[in-house]
């Protein structure tokens, strides 16, 4: 597979559900185009559990903290479906979310992983740090 390039920006969506107060459970599916190092073009597609805890600091502000599992199948244009690899990741989570409407709020998340990459070839242990940025709507 090679390393993947600097950076991807996934488009996705995450369903969550308020199990009681400040306490949500959801999932979550993500989607991105990006290559590698070596210039292949890779699709990869996430899956998996979250759960977040969120405390009302005021009336519009929001302070939350996250745990995830995700699951990512890497699809490269030149390999077959038995040999394309797999990420798994723990990722944890610190963020705010700023209402500016009554269901609508920007937020902002630095997220630390911890990941688990294995294909046909090899096998890799790794962490990586990211930032969040978008609108969340809760009904």
């Amino acid at each position: 597979m090679g390393y993947l390039s600097d950076g991807y920006f996934p488009i996705g969506t995450e369903i969550n559900y308020f199990i009681m107060d400040g306490l949500a459970v959801g999932a979550s599916m993500h989607y991105a185009l990006t290559e590698t190092v070596a210039g292949d073009d890779i699709s990869l597609w996430s899956i998996g559990p979250s759960v977040y805890y969120y405390y009302q600091l005021s009336d519009r502000i929001y302070p939350y903290a996250t745990i995830s599992y995700i699951y990512t199948k890497v699809k490269s244009d030149d390999s077959n479906d038995n040999n394309d690899p797999y990420l798994q990741r723990i990722p944890l989570g610190v963020g705010s979310t700023i209402m500016f409407g009554k269901y609508l709020g920007f937020y902002g998340q630095f997220m630390y992983c911890f990941n688990k990459q294995k294909s046909s070839a090899d096998e890799y242990d790794g962490t990586m740090a990211g930032i969040s940025l978008g609108v969340k709507a809760f009904f």
